[in-house]
């Protein structure tokens, strides 16, 4: 712009000079970064334009940069499932069910449910016969996915079952959430 940082004002930040100024933050930023930064520019005019300070938003006409989207990251311990598993079956304490702690984990781990996703399950959550076993869940945006599950884990679910109707005999199985995984057997 040629001028101080406290001489500059509304006027002088047209759309073309808004465009070298983020072009000249790109080459030392990542996308992600830019994106952020178009949101926040954006955000300001936005607010400008309510007080009435400025006529138009010049971010309209500058494009947002496209983040790339990055895959799930997980982290790789060899036999951390097993180990899971072998302590949730050995666990001593009050709360412990193994059981059902074993269930749980092992359909997490298979299924890679989100915990509202397995907190939501019901007994007509699981269909299916031996070695092809499902689960259907219903996710992020109401979106309903239907993720298959082995023989080992239906039968983790319906052994939990089993104890729970003998557990609690006058407990109806398909009256409440998770507790109804019935029809896995």
């Amino acid at each position: 712009l040629g001028v101080e940082r406290e001489a500059i004002t509304l006027d002088l930040l047209s759309v073309g000079v808004l465009r070298r100024a983020f072009g000249a933050r790109a080459a030392n930023s990542s996308p992600a970064t830019m994106s952020r930064t178009h949101s926040a520019w954006a955000a300001f005019y936005s607010f400008l334009r309510s007080e009435g300070l400025v006529g138009e938003n010049p971010l309209d006409s500058i494009p947002r940069a496209k983040a790339g989207s990055q895959a799930v990251r997980s982290i790789h311990v060899e036999g951390l499932v097993g180990r899971l598993l072998t302590a949730a079956a050995g666990s001593e304490a009050r709360s412990a069910w193994p059981r059902r702690d074993v269930a749980v984990l092992a359909l997490l781990a298979q299924a890679g449910l989100r915990l509202s996703e397995l907190t939501a399950l019901s007994t007509g959550s699981f269909t299916g016969e031996p070695g092809a076993w499902q689960v259907t869940v219903q996710g992020k945006g109401r979106k309903v996915r239907t993720i298959p599950i082995t023989d080992g884990v239906a039968g983790f679910i319906s052994g939990y079952l089993s104890e729970r109707a003998e557990r609690f005999p006058a407990h109806r199985l398909g009256d409440h959430r998770l507790a109804g995984l019935a029809t896995v057997a």
